[in-house]
């Protein structure tokens, strides 16, 4: 089924944006089609437990850098809900120890305008890591922007993308 941006995405953001575990911000300050959550135990995003000094470890993840990806939207839903909504003693500690950096949707203006491998500007997202243009592909200059600054205060422990792929003959698989 597909996953698009009004139908699923925003919907399940505005459910787990009511999570006092959850803060809603822009990848791209100013612009809102790339939301960025920030994951933690209430909120606090800053502190490790016990101390007042020591900054938490931060988890990156993205999903749907190719608007074909319908997957990666299902399983990060999953994972979001996961991740918000699970109050086990096992995910109160991962967000108590952990940022998660989640932005759910790398491509939503292909996946609103049926693309399937590239961008609107028929750029494949996952190719222009290397030199990000930030006016072609501002959503991968400013995750990287974003992944170099958690690198540079030692935060970044982890970065991860959900991706997947839907076939007649593999049935499904994801890869991260």
């Amino acid at each position: 089924q597909p996953y698009g941006v009004e139908s699923h995405l925003e919907p399940t953001l505005g459910i787990l944006t009511a999570s006092p575990h959850v803060t809603r911000r822009d990848l791209i300050e100013g612009d809102g089609r790339y939301p960025l959550l920030v994951i933690t135990e209430n909120g606090n995003e800053i502190r490790d437990p016990g101390t007042s000094t020591v900054l938490k470890p931060a988890i990156a993840l993205i999903a749907r850098m190719k608007a074909s990806d319908v997957a990666s939207s299902w399983a990060m839903e999953g994972l979001l809900y996961h991740l918000v909504c699970d109050e086990s003693p096992k995910m109160k500690d991962l967000r108590k120890r952990f940022a998660f950096y989640v932005c759910p949707m790398m491509n939503p203006e292909a996946v609103s305008e049926g693309y399937s491998r590239s961008d609107m500007h028929g750029l494949n997202l996952r190719k222009c890591w290397k030199k990000p243009d930030r006016t072609k592909t501002p959503q991968v200059f400013h995750c990287k922007k974003l992944l170099r600054r958690l690198h540079r205060a030692h935060r970044l422990l982890a970065f991860i993308e959900l991706a997947g792929s839907v076939s007649a003959s593999s049935s499904m698989y994801l890869e991260g």
